[in-house]
């Protein structure tokens, strides 16, 4: 019964350092994006011109919105990281004061699962080359239709084939509500009637 002061304690503890480090990774986090950003814009500035063209304005987009961001949540989540392996460490070395047999099943079990978890990863990031080359195409079918805003309002035809181009049609599917299928055979565009 004396240990469980002791153990409700040290729970205390660890919410209150888990709390404060995530308030301050949250404001280290915002200043690094701020001058992630910040160093990135200067870098497209003191670019030459010509490697500008040819990056392309939608790489360069990407670069600052969706990489700055990826960038962030790998940052943002370093101390669940860090507090995963000091909890780990810490129940491996209470195990092995407990039972030292139950330890050496216990690492073999966690370099398992570390190895299988390591080899999924390793089949998404082969996925990551091709959702970024995604994102560029993206952002210059977003580019394309700003800036062709109002030749694409003068010319519905025009609008119609871009439109069918940057975005192409869903597969028609069935949504399941409570009463009855709804069928559904396109994504609505708000403010945008061809």
């Amino acid at each position: 019964m004396a240990a469980l002061p002791q153990f409700l304690g040290l729970l205390a503890v660890l919410l209150v350092v888990t709390l404060s480090t995530q308030l301050a990774l949250t404001v280290l986090g915002h200043h690094f994006v701020f001058d992630l950003r910040s160093r990135l814009v200067k870098r497209i500035l003191d670019t030459d011109i010509e490697r500008l063209e040819q990056l392309g304005n939608a790489t360069l987009l990407a670069s600052l919105s969706s990489d700055v961001r990826n960038i962030t949540i790998g940052f943002v989540r370093l101390p669940e990281l860090i507090q995963g392996v000091v909890l780990t460490l810490a129940s491996v070395a209470y195990l092995a004061w407990l039972s030292p047999q139950m330890v050496v099943i216990t690492v073999l079990w966690i370099a398992f699962t570390m190895g299988v978890g390591w080899w999924l990863v390793s089949k998404v990031y082969r996925h990551f080359h091709l959702v970024r080359e995604s994102e560029d195409s993206l952002y210059k079918d977003f580019q394309s239709a700003i800036e062709g805003r109002k030749e694409l309002a003068l010319n519905r035809d025009r609008a119609r084939r871009f439109l069918m181009s940057a975005i192409p049609p869903m597969p028609a599917t069935t949504v399941t509500t409570s009463s009855a299928p709804i069928p559904t055979t396109s994504v609505p565009i708000t403010g945008l009637t061809l």
